[in-house]
Protein backbone atom coordinates (compact mmCIF):
# COMPACT_ATOMS: atom_id res chain seq x y z
CA UNK A 1 0.00 0.00 0.00
CA UNK A 2 1.36 3.39 -0.95
CA UNK A 3 0.92 6.10 1.64
CA UNK A 4 0.81 9.79 0.93
CA UNK A 5 4.26 11.34 1.58
CA UNK A 6 4.67 14.03 4.22
CA UNK A 7 4.47 17.62 2.94
CA UNK A 8 8.20 18.09 3.35
CA UNK A 9 8.87 15.38 0.73
CA UNK A 10 6.60 16.72 -1.99
CA UNK A 11 9.50 18.54 -3.56
CA UNK A 12 10.59 16.80 -6.75
CA UNK A 13 14.21 16.97 -5.62
CA UNK A 14 13.82 15.17 -2.28
CA UNK A 15 15.09 11.62 -1.80
CA UNK A 16 11.85 10.51 -0.12
CA UNK A 17 9.93 11.67 -3.17
CA UNK A 18 12.07 9.39 -5.33
CA UNK A 19 11.31 6.44 -3.05
CA UNK A 20 7.57 6.98 -3.46
CA UNK A 21 7.95 7.27 -7.22
CA UNK A 22 9.84 3.97 -7.36
CA UNK A 23 7.19 2.28 -5.21
CA UNK A 24 4.49 3.53 -7.56
CA UNK A 25 6.42 2.39 -10.63
CA UNK A 26 6.88 -1.11 -9.13
CA UNK A 27 3.17 -1.31 -8.40
CA UNK A 28 2.26 -0.29 -11.97
CA UNK A 29 4.74 -2.83 -13.41
CA UNK A 30 3.21 -5.54 -11.23
CA UNK A 31 -0.29 -4.68 -12.47
CA UNK A 32 0.88 -4.76 -16.10
CA UNK A 33 2.53 -8.14 -15.52
CA UNK A 34 -0.67 -9.51 -13.97
CA UNK A 35 -2.72 -8.19 -16.91
CA UNK A 36 -0.39 -9.94 -19.39
CA UNK A 37 -0.63 -13.21 -17.46
CA UNK A 38 -4.42 -13.01 -17.46
CA UNK A 39 -4.48 -12.08 -21.14
CA UNK A 40 -2.50 -15.13 -22.18
CA UNK A 41 -3.73 -17.58 -19.59
CA UNK A 42 -4.76 -21.12 -20.41
CA UNK A 43 -8.40 -20.08 -20.57
CA UNK A 44 -7.78 -17.34 -23.13
CA UNK A 45 -5.55 -19.69 -25.13
CA UNK A 46 -8.38 -22.21 -25.22
CA UNK A 47 -10.84 -19.53 -26.24
CA UNK A 48 -8.59 -18.38 -29.09
CA UNK A 49 -7.80 -21.93 -30.17
CA UNK A 50 -11.34 -23.35 -30.06
CA UNK A 51 -14.07 -20.69 -30.35
CA UNK A 52 -13.39 -19.15 -33.79
CA UNK A 53 -12.27 -22.43 -35.40
CA UNK A 54 -15.37 -24.21 -34.08
CA UNK A 55 -17.63 -21.54 -35.60
CA UNK A 56 -15.79 -21.73 -38.93
CA UNK A 57 -15.93 -25.53 -38.95
CA UNK A 58 -19.69 -25.48 -38.33
CA UNK A 59 -20.07 -22.92 -41.13
CA UNK A 60 -18.09 -25.12 -43.54
CA UNK A 61 -20.16 -28.18 -42.61
CA UNK A 62 -23.45 -26.33 -43.14
CA UNK A 63 -22.50 -24.64 -46.41
CA UNK A 64 -20.61 -27.57 -47.97
CA UNK A 65 -18.44 -25.41 -50.25
CA UNK A 66 -17.50 -26.65 -53.70
CA UNK A 67 -13.91 -25.66 -52.95
CA UNK A 68 -12.40 -28.45 -50.87
CA UNK A 69 -9.58 -26.22 -49.59
CA UNK A 70 -11.85 -24.77 -46.91
CA UNK A 71 -12.78 -28.23 -45.64
CA UNK A 72 -9.15 -29.34 -45.79
CA UNK A 73 -8.07 -26.22 -43.88
CA UNK A 74 -10.30 -26.96 -40.92
CA UNK A 75 -9.70 -30.72 -40.92
CA UNK A 76 -5.95 -30.25 -40.78
CA UNK A 77 -6.40 -27.47 -38.21
CA UNK A 78 -8.13 -29.85 -35.81
CA UNK A 79 -5.48 -32.52 -36.43
CA UNK A 80 -2.75 -30.00 -35.62
CA UNK A 81 -4.58 -28.90 -32.47
CA UNK A 82 -4.76 -32.56 -31.38
CA UNK A 83 -1.01 -32.92 -32.01
CA UNK A 84 -0.34 -29.69 -30.11
CA UNK A 85 -2.45 -30.95 -27.20
CA UNK A 86 -0.48 -34.22 -27.15
CA UNK A 87 2.78 -32.26 -27.16
CA UNK A 88 1.42 -29.99 -24.44
CA UNK A 89 0.51 -32.95 -22.21
CA UNK A 90 3.87 -34.62 -22.82
CA UNK A 91 5.85 -31.48 -21.98
CA UNK A 92 3.71 -30.93 -18.90
CA UNK A 93 4.27 -34.48 -17.68
CA UNK A 94 8.03 -34.16 -18.20
CA UNK A 95 8.14 -30.84 -16.35
CA UNK A 96 9.61 -28.93 -19.28
CA UNK A 97 7.35 -25.89 -18.77
CA UNK A 98 9.81 -24.46 -16.24
CA UNK A 99 12.34 -24.13 -19.04
CA UNK A 100 9.91 -22.75 -21.66
CA UNK A 101 8.77 -19.37 -20.31
CA UNK A 102 6.93 -18.31 -23.48
CA UNK A 103 5.24 -21.62 -24.25
CA UNK A 104 1.69 -20.28 -23.94
CA UNK A 105 2.48 -17.30 -26.16
CA UNK A 106 4.06 -19.58 -28.77
CA UNK A 107 0.95 -21.76 -28.74
CA UNK A 108 -1.26 -18.73 -29.36
CA UNK A 109 0.90 -17.53 -32.25
CA UNK A 110 0.93 -21.03 -33.76
CA UNK A 111 -2.85 -21.38 -33.43
CA UNK A 112 -3.39 -17.98 -35.03
CA UNK A 113 -1.05 -18.89 -37.88
CA UNK A 114 -2.94 -22.12 -38.42
CA UNK A 115 -6.43 -20.60 -38.43
CA UNK A 116 -6.36 -17.06 -39.77
CA UNK A 117 -7.52 -16.72 -43.39
CA UNK A 118 -4.55 -14.47 -44.15
CA UNK A 119 -2.05 -17.24 -43.45
CA UNK A 120 -4.03 -20.52 -43.70
CA UNK A 121 -1.18 -22.35 -42.03
CA UNK A 122 -3.12 -25.59 -41.72
CA UNK A 123 -3.71 -25.69 -45.48
CA UNK A 124 -0.03 -24.91 -46.08
CA UNK A 125 0.98 -27.84 -43.82
CA UNK A 126 -1.35 -30.09 -45.79
CA UNK A 127 -0.02 -28.99 -49.18
CA UNK A 128 3.65 -29.12 -48.14
CA UNK A 129 3.79 -32.26 -46.02
CA UNK A 130 0.60 -34.34 -45.82
CA UNK A 131 -0.45 -34.43 -49.49
CA UNK A 132 3.02 -35.44 -50.79
CA UNK A 133 3.26 -38.14 -48.10
CA UNK A 134 -0.17 -39.52 -49.05
CA UNK A 135 0.57 -39.51 -52.77
CA UNK A 136 3.62 -41.80 -52.38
Amino acid sequence: MIRRPPRSTLSSSSAASDVYKRQYQRRVRGQISLAMQLLLSDASTALIGYAYPAMQTIKVIKERPSDSDETTQWTIYWLMIAALYLLDCTLGAMGVYDYLPLWNELKVVFMLWLMLPTFQGALWIYLQFVKPALSK
